[in-house]
């Protein structure tokens, strides 16, 4: 076997038994119960998508009949699953950012600037929540055209997904200060 061949085996293998790892493993008790609730929120809305776009392709074309409904319920629970991964990325701090400039500030530097890049989040989402909460409000008591549910149920992702996301680069940025990982 040449040496190549047994060197990426091996990163292979570290790689899958770190994607495997509890990402939360190290955390107090309330954060895994909090983020444990995120990914199985997520995991259900997922798990419902899946199942009515599977029963409503199966349907269409093994029985030649649709249902009406499912496109109207996919598209409303497509911004809940949106706000609980981005709340559960921000809380994991696993958010997408360039590690290229920031390793090359001193150690001070970079926990400064990540608790403003936290606190901007959590301002900027704070914003979006005030903006999605005015919009719930004048337009949620509209009807959805199938179900005739109030769209409040579906489009309340936007601000109460945003506050949530708000609190966590709050508690990121309380964090990154107090100097835990």
């Amino acid at each position: 076997m040449p040496v190549e061949q047994g060197l990426a085996e091996r990163i292979g293998a570290v790689s899958r038994q770190h994607e495997l790892a509890d990402p939360d493993r190290d955390l107090p008790l309330a954060d895994r119960l909090i983020n444990r609730a995120a990914e199985l929120l997520g995991v259900g809305l997922l798990g419902g998508i899946l199942a009515i776009v599977f029963a409503n392709a199966l349907s269409r074309y093994a029985l030649n009949y649709s249902f009406v409904w499912a496109e109207e319920v996919v598209i409303s629970l497509v911004p809940w699953l949106a706000v609980t991964g981005l709340f559960l990325s921000v809380r994991r701090r696993q958010m997408i950012r360039i590690e290229f400039f920031v390793d090359r500030l001193s150690p001070g530097a970079r926990a400064l600037l990540a608790s403003a890049g936290q606190l901007l989040g959590a301002v900027m989402l704070a914003w979006v929540a005030w903006l999605g909460f005015n919009y719930v409000a004048t337009f949620g008591g509209d009807r959805t055209p199938y179900l005739a549910l109030p769209k409040g149920l579906f489009t309340s992702a936007l601000w109460l997904g945003a506050a949530a996301v708000a609190v966590a680069f709050a508690g990121a940025a309380w964090h990154e200060r107090r100097g835990r990982s």
